[in-house]
């Protein structure tokens, strides 16, 4: 075995560790179609090296240090989760994050699968490209953008607003967006809070945009966007001569839905350009 990788390494001498990384990682996730019980084999194996790996470091070199795994996919890898530190490190979440190690898994999870929702959600505000061909109708002009006959649409770019399919998404100025471009959205979910709405003061930074929604609104959000229905949410462009209304903050171009029937409030919200808003929606 030391003769043929002496043999691999003069073969390659440029690349040999780098052919042996590619195989490394392509073992590590390959068989993407695995079995629940698969992947939960693949997981322990995977932790059982790591562990080695971290105790072997700190045995021979004293590198301290600590790892969080777990799954990635929320109906499949609901157990898969584990923490280690090495002896130097012990406790280390414990007294610097007052939470043991089930407590500091939960809160992992959480993370991942808010930064997954997050994505999800900035893909829903881009471009609809897989919702072309067969699907989609021709206007005159021969584009594809589906619209209903009261000229709604569930994507912002179809209606002018060629700003949406950039990589990054004006959470925060996307009510003055709108207003320029002469667009308004309806059907906002009424316990979302709005674009550039801030959840509260903050001492330093100030919002943080779109990572200021929780994990619950951002699903809410998500299934708001994906529902075709008339109670979804939807873009429509404003009338020509209301584009500058709607830029004076004279109209809002957000309207929110009702709120839920257990709400304290009788009336949705609508917000306008200049990030005003007010509770004289529906009812």
């Amino acid at each position: 075995l030391s003769r043929c990788y002496k043999l691999f390494r003069e073969e390659f001498p440029e690349t040999w560790s780098d052919i042996l990384d590619t195989f490394e990682e392509m073992e590590a996730v390959g068989g993407m179609d695995q079995t629940v019980s698969q992947r939960q084999q693949l997981f322990a194996r995977l932790v059982k090296n790591l562990r080695q790996t971290f105790s072997g470091m700190a045995k021979a070199h004293r590198f301290e240090g600590v790892f969080i795994m777990a799954g990635s996919v929320v109906n499949q890898d609901g157990g898969l989760g584990h923490v280690f530190s090495t002896a130097g490190a012990v406790d280390f979440f414990a007294e610097r994050c007052r939470a043991d190690d089930n407590d500091i898994v939960g809160h992992f999870k959480a993370h991942i699968y808010h930064k997954a929702s997050l994505t999800h959600l900035a893909l829903l505000f881009e471009d609809g490209k897989n919702d072309g061909g067969s699907a989609a109708k021709k206007d005159e002009g021969g584009s594809a953008a589906k619209k209903d006959e009261g000229g709604r649409t569930h994507h912002t770019e179809k209606v002018g607003c060629q700003w949406a399919t950039g990589k990054l998404f004006p959470w925060k100025g996307l009510p003055s967006r709108l207003a320029k471009s002469g667009v308004v959205c309806y059907n906002y979910p009424d316990s979302v809070p709005f674009p550039g709405q801030e959840r509260q003061s903050r001492m330093k930074g100030g919002s943080k945009g779109i990572s200021d929604l929780t994990l619950p609104e951002c699903t809410t959000l998500l299934a708001a966007l994906g529902d075709d229905s008339k109670e979804g949410l939807y873009f429509k462009s404003a009338l020509s001569d209301s584009r500058g209304i709607l830029q004076a903050s004279l109209m809002p171009v957000i309207y929110g839905t009702a709120p839920a029937h257990n709400s304290h409030q009788t009336h949705g919200k609508r917000m306008y350009a200049n990030l005003t808003v007010d509770r004289k929606g529906p009812p």
